[in-house]
Formats: structure tokens, sequence, C-alpha cells
């Protein structure tokens, strides 16, 4: 297989729009508002805005860690090349591994949903399930998706600039017909709510929702300026997002009324109430941009994974001494996910699979972010860019963090077991390492 879909710089260095796309993207705002915020409403109900707007507000002392260190360093491994640089090998490894784990969690997500969400919309969004029909869209959906990916790093960049606007222009275009003309007759655009103690796992939802938006930083080395356009591309994406998703939180309360309960049962809920609202010329769009989210978020993270993976082997934390070592790579990831995703689909169901794996991607990125905040707060720097906003990030991260465990061990015990139980092979491997004197010495951080 050829490396020329990850060759180390592209035809042109990656502008600003490409960069900002890249991060946009891979939060995946339509998705969100099809399959993430049903989430958050489980827990928040009418205050589904609220905690959108706390959780965006939660989500900017942690960009702001990513962004101050990717104004330092330039680097396509990202988060592990900032703990390691800063903090050490070992907690380097410790994260390289963490994110190699969040990241093909996200995709498994991400493919389960999309599986899901194209068998029930062909069954006119009733709940009718086919494991085997909803397990093949599935894979189908996640071979589309490297395939996109295979055609190049300019080529899948192009594909997410374009798809991306589109998607934001669509949402808010969907959220004011929504305001507009609500479908109960009981809607209020800003709903009174009492918060407790099921609000703020909402909020953890709702953090989850903006979790891609340092995604640019992976595509550093590749950039026209690689210490200002990816952190310029990630606070633009974060803003443009934050704008549009508490918009779009806000229409969709409005809109479903008192049928927030069915939406919250049935994420499909709220397109089924958008055919009857507004007929076909609005709902067809409207599956078209889901899929085209999750596949833009998918193409995005699947980019930044390749791209961190790559510096992972020149950092020597992964050997390959064999010919074709990135087309390798490429099949590893590939056979990984379709594997996982195949086996949880049958375990779980695809719907099911979608709300463990989006739990579990939680976990470690909050593990991952924690180390990253640690970092910043020791490389010293601006009172409160460098010391109060990444303090407060990893105090609101621990808090989230356990109120999240001791949550999915009431509910949900097995995405706590799959954490742990990655967890375990993680510190086995860092044992591993730490233990060959000619493995462990040859790792490097390297950063400019």
């Amino acid at each position: 297989m050829r490396e020329n879909y990850h060759a180390p710089v592209p035809d042109k260095p990656i502008g600003l729009g490409h960069s900002v796309m890249q991060s946009f993207t891979s939060i995946g705002p339509m998705l969100d508002l099809i399959a993430v915020f049903p989430l958050i409403a489980l827990f928040a109900g009418n205050g589904l805005p609220y905690a959108v707007i706390i959780s965006f507000l939660i989500s900017f002392t942690t960009i702001n860690t990513t962004y101050q260190l990717s104004r330092r360093y330039s680097t396509n491994g990202g988060y592990y090349s900032y703990t390691g640089k800063v903090l050490g090998k070992l907690p380097g490894l410790f994260i390289a591994l963490n994110y190699l784990a969040y990241s093909v969690v996200v995709l498994i997500a991400i493919g389960s949903f999309g599986g899901y969400f194209i068998y029930t919309a062909l069954n006119d969004f009733d709940n009718a399930t086919g494991m085997i029909v909803t397990m093949i869209f599935s894979l189908l959906f996640i071979s589309i998706v490297f395939g996109i990916v295979l055609l190049g790093l300019r080529k899948s960049l192009r594909f997410t600039l374009i798809a991306g606007t589109a998607e934001a222009a669509f949402i808010l275009l969907i959220s004011f017909f929504m305001i507009l003309k609500p479908f109960s007759q009981s809607s209020v655009i800003f709903p009174t709510f009492i918060p407790n103690g099921n609000f703020f796992t909402g909020v953890i939802f709702g953090i989850l929702a903006f979790s891609g938006s340092g995604s640019s930083i992976f595509l550093s080395e590749d950039s026209r300026d690689p210490k200002r356009t990816p952190a310029t591309g990630l606070a633009l994406s974060f803003l443009i997002a934050g704008l549009v998703m508490i918009i779009a939180s806000f229409a969709a309360v409005s809109f479903l009324g008192n049928g927030l309960a069915s939406y919250v049962a049935n994420p499909a809920a709220l397109l089924l109430y958008v055919q009857q609202k507004f007929g076909f010329v609005m709902l067809l769009p409207a599956v078209v941009f889901l899929v085209l989210s999750a596949m833009n978020l998918s193409v995005s993270y699947l980019n930044a994974l390749l791209r961190s993976l790559r510096k992972m082997f020149s950092d020597h934390i992964f050997r390959w001494s064999g010919p074709e070592k990135g087309g390798m790579r490429f099949l590893a990831v590939l056979l990984t996910v379709l594997l996982t995703t195949g086996i949880l689909s049958v375990i779980y169901g695809s719907y099911v699979s979608f709300v463990y794996m989006s739990s579990l991607a939680g976990l470690f990125f909050i593990t991952v972010h924690s180390f990253s905040n640690a970092a910043l707060i020791r490389q010293k720097g601006s009172i409160l860019f460098a010391m109060i906003l990444p303090v407060a990030s990893l105090i609101f991260l621990v808090t989230v963090f356990i109120v999240s465990v001791s949550g999915f061990l009431s509910q949900f015990p097995d995405i706590v077991y799959m954490y742990i139980l990655i967890l375990f092979f993680i510190v086995l491997a860092l044992f591993q390492a730490r233990s060959s004197k000619q493995f462990y010495n040859a790792i490097e951080f390297n950063v400019s």
C-alpha cells in the first residue's frame, strides 16, 4: 500500500480554512444535535441548552491548554508530544497509548452510530432493530471513511472543508425553522428548569460533544505556519462550533416541547418531527447532513490519528522493520476498528455500542487532557492562561471523571470495566517498555 496518503508534507501547506474545518468537523455539530444532545437531555431534561453552555465554558479552559501548548510546540504528535517533552518519557508514553485508545474508540463509536442511523432511517425512523443489517451498515460506513482518507490528506481536507461549511450553514438554517415553527404547542425558547444532580451528568456528555476541537494540532508540521495556523484554527473552530451548538440546543428544546422525552428515547424522533412539520424537503437534507457530519468527524479523527501514529514511529515509541510501514499502520487501524465494531454490535447492538464507546471516549479524553494541563502548568507563563485556566480545567476534568465513573458504575458498569481493562494493558506495556533499556532510551519526543 502506498505511503502518499500521509506524506509528511502535502503538495501545499495546510492553510487556516482547512485547519479550522479539521477541528470543526472533529466536533461534529450535526451529529451532536442528533446523537449527543439526547444523551445530555436524558439527564438535564429541558435544561439541555444550559448544560451545553456550561459544557462550552468548561471546555474553554481545556481548549486553552491545547491552544497554549500548540503555540509553543509544533508537532503532529499532539498531546503525547507535549506531555513527553515537558513531563518526561513515562508520562509521554502513557498518553501516547491513551490517545491511541481514545481515537480508535471514537471511530468505533461513530461507526456504530452511522450503521444504527442509516438502518433506522431506511425503516422510517421506527424502533425496528436488525442486528446483522445494522452491523453491515456500520462496517460499510467505516470502510468509506477509510477510503476517503486513503485518497490523500489534501483531498480529504478539501472534503471536510466543503462538507463542514455546508454542515454549519444547514444547522443554523434548520435551527431558525425549528424556533419559528415549533412542533409542540407548549414550546418556549428559554425553558425554566431546576438543576439537580443528574443535570451535571448531562454536562459530562456536553463536554464530550466539544472533545474533538483540538484536532488541528495533529497537522501542525504540515501547516503553513506551524505555530500559528493550528492554534488559530482550533480557536476559531471552537468558537464557531460553540455558537452553532448553543443555538441548535435552544432550537431543539423550543421545537420539541413535550416531545423531548421521545427525542431522548429515540434520537431519530427529532427527524420524524421535522418531517411531520416541514415535510420531505427539510427531512432529506437533514438526513444527508447527519450522515455527512458523522463521516466528516470520522475522516478528521482518522487523519489526526494517522499523523500522530506516524509521529510515534519516528519517535521510536513503536518499531517496524518491514517494508510499507505506512500501509501496515493504515491496515492495522482499519482492521482493529472493523473487528471491534462488529464484536460490539453483536454483544450490545449498534446504538448501545455507540453510547458505551462515546462514554468510554469521554474517560480517555479526560485522561489525556489532564496530563496536558499538568504539562502547561509546569511550563509556567501567563498567570491567567498558563496557570489559573489549566488548574481550573484540571479540577473540572477530575471532578467530571469522578462523577462519570460513579454514574457509570451504577447504571452502565461495563463502560468502567472496559476502561480499566484497556488501562491495564497500557500499564503492562509501560512496564514492558521500561524493562528494556535499549527500547526505552531510544524513545524521543521531537518537537520544534
